[in-house]
């Protein structure tokens, strides 16, 4: 039995795991198969959908399925399947009509199981394609299917922050947005964040909330940070989340997860000496 056995570690990607060119340190990679072989079960729980993460992290090899859609989808790419899904109501397309009425240089995609349904095309949204090698569904907001995950608005930071103030104008619609990233603005039910599907990641594991290590970087991980039995963030983490941390922990360039991996040792190592 190695010293992690039964212990789920959780990290973001983007800012955490891998910086923002998305470089993963190579000690991030050390520490991870560390954890691994001495028991553990690691995941990536992210913003990213599954289109965005197929290509781009299915080849990381973790041992546990991934959190993804910000919290509305848990996914196994080992055996290809979606072992939980939340879904927006049907009031998602009104609000996403009217708020591409309203913002019509604000860019927007709508994400919906292995599709990306690209509604509003503008700069941001044709760097993120690119960026992410996503392969879009280019229609109108009324020809999208029901059953959203998420809808993403990407511009600049003070143009989303008009965006959230007309969200907050509007609290009949009942849904959470949050900033994965200062240039993105991500709308899912409300009932959705990360810690709704860290929960359900962990139970299907077997494992409890309070033998969970989650690490992260920015607001749209707070929840689960507070959930998790550790939370804890990078060094560049807002003010705000460092706050609902255990744990702040280095640079992400030099190895944040690595850390976290030292910690988590420590502190087991310690109690069975005590």
């Amino acid at each position: 039995m190695g010293i992690f056995d039964g212990y789920l570690f959780v990290s973001d990607f983007d800012g955490t795991f891998a910086d923002y060119e998305q470089v993963i340190p190579p000690q991030n990679l050390e520490a991870v198969d560390y954890f691994m072989a001495e028991g553990g079960r690691f995941a990536l729980a992210t913003g990213r959908s599954l289109p965005g993460a197929r290509g781009k992290l299915e080849h990381l090899r973790f041992n546990a399925p991934f959190v993804l859609c910000n919290g509305s989808l848990v996914y196994d790419f080992e055996t290809e399947e979606v072992l939980w899904a939340n879904e927006m109501p049907e009031s998602a397309a009104r609000m996403a009509a009217e708020l591409k009425r309203d913002f019509p240089d604000v860019g927007m995609e709508i994400f919906k199981g292995a599709e990306v349904y690209l509604t509003n095309e503008t700069e941001a949204t044709d760097r993120h394609i690119r960026k992410e090698r996503l392969r879009p569904v280019r229609c109108e907001v009324e020809e999208v299917p029901s059953g959203y995950q998420k809808i993403m608005l990407l511009a600049p930071h003070e143009r989303l922050l008009e965006v959230e103030r007309w969200v907050l104008e509007r609290p009949h619609y009942q849904f959470d947005f949050v900033f994965p990233e200062p240039h993105y603005y991500e709308g899912l039910d409300a009932s959705i964040n990360k810690a709704a599907g860290l929960r359900q990641l962990a139970a299907h594991l077997g494992i409890p909330m309070e033998r969970v290590l989650a690490v992260g970087d920015y607001y749209n991980d707070l929840q689960m940070l507070r959930e998790a039995g550790i939370g804890a963030c990078v060094a560049a983490a807002p003010y705000a989340v460092k706050e609902v941390c255990d744990w702040v922990l280095c640079d992400v360039k030099e190895g944040a997860v690595a850390e976290a991996v030292r910690r988590l040792e420590m502190r087991l190592r310690e109690r069975k000496i005590g």
